[in-house]
């Protein structure tokens, strides 16, 4: 066997298959994410001048999204972004901008109004969708807020906290494995990780 079922075919994979005659496999198509970043505050800088100019009106570069989708083109060859959006604080609008998203991808990654607080639209929108499954919340730090709802049709949505560091951690635990479930991946590409211990005690 040169490669098992749900292998991620990397560059030294395909001199093998050659060598072996094999000119031909087939493959699964690659999943489709659509990210919706959530947010009345943000804006899309589109020039360097622009970051400093939020900064002075009151406003926030948005950046969680962004992250998202060159981690996905960085470490997930299996998945690409085909489209990210950003929309306010609105309940309507982040609907429509959910529904538009639900159209073109298998998952919808959602940033930002994730906490618990009186007014949530992001759960109010996952919720109206009648998800078959609907999980608000996980046990782990950074990224408590941490939304994943499986709907009809395979389709999924993922709700990210609009902090980076915890929308890092959510990416690394919970949204990778989901697109690998997706692809039918089972033998993935080895990830840059280091095992290290702590100098110190630390109260986290």
């Amino acid at each position: 066997m040169a490669l098992r079922e749900g292998t991620v075919i990397m560059p030294w994979d395909i001199p093998a298959l050659l060598e072996l005659g094999i000119g031909e496999v087939w493959v699964r198509r690659r999943v489709r994410i659509f990210i919706v970043a959530t947010g009345s505050e943000l804006i899309e800088a589109k020039a360097p001048n622009e970051v400093l100019d939020a900064i002075i009106n009151g406003k926030v570069v948005e950046s969680t999204a962004s992250f998202i989708g060159n981690y996905v083109r960085m470490y997930i060859p299996y998945a690409e972004v085909v489209g990210k959006s950003i929309v306010p604080d609105d309940q309507e609008a982040i609907r429509n901008a959910v529904m538009k998203a639900l159209d073109m991808a298998d998952i919808v990654i959602t940033t930002g109004g994730t906490g618990p607080s009186g007014i949530d639209y992001v759960y109010e929108v996952t919720k109206s969708l009648n998800p078959r499954i609907y999980i608000r919340g996980l046990r782990m730090r950074p990224g408590r807020p941490t939304g994943l709802a499986v709907l009809g049709g395979n389709k999924v949505i993922i709700n990210l906290s609009g902090h980076p560091i915890s929308a890092l951690n959510a990416m690394t635990v919970v949204v990778k494995e989901v697109i690998k479930r997706l692809a039918g991946v089972k033998v993935d590409i080895a990830e840059p990780r280091v095992m290290a211990r702590l100098g110190r005690g630390y109260a986290g």
